[in-house]
């Protein structure tokens, strides 16, 4: 008598890619290498209770750590390549950018690399894909 051996839907499954269909990497784009804007400020000012800038942008603690940053610049004025090389916190990826006290310069290069941070990075989508039943046939005589 012949034997009937089959499989039906054995790769009927979800299939999950990371991305949706974007360039997904940790960081949307790099860190601004530019002075901290009065919006910037504001926005870690208000978080932290500390005095927030008037529109022409000038506070002791702003201009205190626009000094600090700008200490690091070379005589071009650039910061330099490797400015935003730290070790990251553990738990980075959870913490708000205004969690990380700008008046320090590790804070302030955390600060500046949250902000730049891609929060849908490692994020699994569902990816469409066609699905097939696969039969196999086997007789013995």
């Amino acid at each position: 008598m012949p034997r009937l051996n089959c499989s039906l839907n054995a790769f009927n499954h979800l299939v999950f890619r990371v991305g949706n269909g974007q360039n997904f990497t940790d960081f949307v784009s790099a860190p601004s290498r530019t002075t901290i804007s009065v919006g910037d400020y504001n926005i870690w000012a208000t978080a932290n209770n500390q005095p927030v800038a008037p529109p022409n942008g000038t506070t002791p603690l702003r201009d205190q750590v626009i000094r600090m940053v700008d200490a690091q610049r070379n005589a071009k004025g650039v910061l330099p390549d490797d400015f935003y090389s730290i070790s990251l916190p553990q738990n980075f990826w959870g913490k708000p950018p205004v969690s990380f006290d700008i008046t320090t310069l590790d804070g302030y290069k955390l600060f500046r690399l949250r902000q730049s941070y891609n929060d849908n990075f490692g994020t699994l989508y569902q990816f469409a894909q066609s699905r097939y039943i696969q039969l196999g046939v086997k007789i013995f005589f």
